[in-house]
């Protein structure tokens, strides 16, 4: 159906633009990682925040910098194959909300794009995205077929995507 293309274009334009977004954070030197993260320890929303970046992300950085990274091609992967899409969503729904109140006041930053970016994730949660040409689908389909869904595996499943 239409609203099935529509639900698989928009999941795969958002994946894609989380994995564009992981290729300039490449280990083993995570590219432009550090200069967003000084970024945030300038103009972030709430000094808690600025000096979370500074004191606890700079000063750790080699320790943050992969997970930033893997988190991001993980989100990138579940939203583009739709596997787990709501998992994708919501890790894309914490890191949207933290670039947001991150870049909150950077002067050269428009605050909108990542509100925006918490909508269309908060949408993808809500609308399950996964289920519409993508493996989420086949993963139920071949789930439903094998169990009465009231394990433990089957809400994870059914939670998941």
């Amino acid at each position: 159906s239409a609203l099935h293309l529509w639900n698989w274009l928009a999941r795969f334009f958002i994946g894609a633009m989380w994995w564009e977004q992981s290729l300039w954070k490449i280990p083993p030197d995570y590219g432009g990682l550090r200069y967003w993260v000084e970024e945030m320890e300038k103009w972030a929303s709430t000094g808690l925040q600025r000096q979370f970046a500074r004191d606890v992300v700079l000063a750790h950085f080699h320790f943050f910098a992969p997970q930033v990274y893997v988190s991001e091609v993980l989100i990138a992967v579940t939203l583009i194959i739709g596997i787990f899409s709501r998992l994708g969503a919501f890790l894309g729904t914490l890191m949207a909300i933290n670039l947001w109140l991150g870049l909150y006041r950077a002067p050269s930053e428009w605050p909108w794009t990542y509100f925006f970016l918490i909508v269309i994730q908060i949408m993808f949660l809500v609308q399950r995205p996964g289920r519409s040409l993508g493996l989420d689908a086949l993963l139920l389909q071949r789930h439903d077929e094998r169990s009465s869904n009231r394990g433990f595996w089957g809400r994870l499943v059914r939670l998941l995507s």
